[in-house]
Parts: C-alpha cells; sequence; structure tokens
C-alpha cells in the first residue's frame, strides 16, 4: 500500500495524530482491493496523496480536533492544530492545571489529541505546572511577553484589571491562546479558573 499509494496511513507527518492505529492494516488492506475512499475533512496530505478518492468511497478518512469516534471501515486523523494558554500562581499544581485543561476540552468537545501547544506568559516560562501540561500533551510550551498578550485584548472573553495590574496584560490564558494562533484563530473555549 504504501508503494502504491506513497503514503504510509499508519504513520501520519509530524502535527498528525491516528487515533486508531489498529484498524490502519485493514483499511489498507481494503484500498489495495480497489476500495475506494472518502476524505471527511481537510488533510492536504491525504487530499494530494495517491489514493482513490471519491465522495462516496467505502473506507473513511476522517479528519477532526473534535472528540469524535473512529469511523466504522475507517481512519481518524487529529491535527495537533489547538492550543492551550495557561495562566496560574506560582507553585501551582501540575495535576490542577492539567485537571482544568482536560475540563476545558471535554466542555468544548475537543479531542486532548489535537493540542499542540501550550502557551503562557514569559514571566511563567519556569513554573512546573505549565510544563507538566505540555508533557501531558507531548508538545511544546511557548511564551510570550506582556505587550503582545496585551495586543490580544480587545479578543479576551474575560480581560481583567486585576492581571493586568499583576503582569501587564489584561488575560494570560486567553491571551497566549489567542496569540499563538495568530490573527486567523480564535478562541473556542473561554478560560477556566480554580
Amino acid at each position: 500500500g504504501d508503494l502504491k499509494f506513497g503514503i504510509a496511513l499508519d504513520q501520519p507527518p509530524e502535527g498528525w495524530v491516528l487515533s486508531n492505529p489498529a484498524d490502519a492494516k485493514q483499511v489498507m488492506a481494503d484500498l489495495v482491493a480497489g476500495h475506494l475512499a472518502q476524505l471527511d475533512g481537510k488533510a492536504t496530505w491525504l487530499a494530494d496523496s495517491r489514493l482513490p478518492l471519491s465522495s462516496d468511497g467505502a473506507v473513511r478518512l476522517k479528519v477532526s480536533n473534535r472528540a469524535v469516534d473512529a469511523p466504522v471501515n475507517g481512519l481518524l486523523y487529529h491535527p495537533k492544530n489547538l492550543v492551550i494558554g495557561i495562566g496560574c500562581e506560582r507553585g501551582a499544581s501540575g495535576d490542577e492545571a492539567l485537571e482544568l485543561a482536560l475540563q476545558s476540552l471535554a466542555q468544548a468537545g475537543l479531542s486532548p489529541a489535537s493540542v499542540g501547544l501550550v502557551a503562557s506568559i514569559d514571566v511563567k516560562a519556569d513554573e512546573t505546572a505549565v510544563h507538566y501540561v505540555a508533557s501531558h500533551f507531548g508538545c511544546p510550551a511557548r511564551f510570550f511577553d506582556a505587550p503582545t498578550l496585551e495586543a490580544e485584548t480587545p479578543r479576551l472573553k474575560h480581560p481583567s484589571d486585576i492581571v493586568f495590574a499583576e503582569v501587564g496584560c489584561h488575560g494570560v490564558s486567553e491571551g497566549a491562546a489567542l496569540a499563538a494562533v495568530g490573527a486567523a484563530g480564535d478562541l473556542i473555549a473561554e478560560k477556566l479558573k480554580s
């Protein structure tokens, strides 16, 4: 299959996660046997491959950052295109930060497998809780200075004068997430706090 179609469905490129790798062998066997594949979602690396794609294919290749089940007779790919923004007190518990991150994803119906970055303010670059969350998701942590986060104030759901007085920007968690995704990105879930 890898030779025929020029793609290894069980080894997606960097930035992608295959949710159900145990099904990849059967899916590839079905494709080699002549079945057509239906691409549900956007993935250039799949669309530009030599896979036999059709809108009514029997084999489903689903692409989603949502918490959804893998399709029957198909594969589910999660793009690592979500950013979790974290603001925390000095010495905050990594477990507590992770619990809030997972709760936020669940409430928004998003897959933890799609987390590609954890972001915060630069004064938290040495904060264990931020790195703990990034480590859990197997992704890097990125830190922004206060002026960069302050530039995101018009897009914040919960700007805070208290946060501004503390660190010089009106929001750390939401601001960091927005700074990381850029102007084309959106805030999917509002901040949770404990």
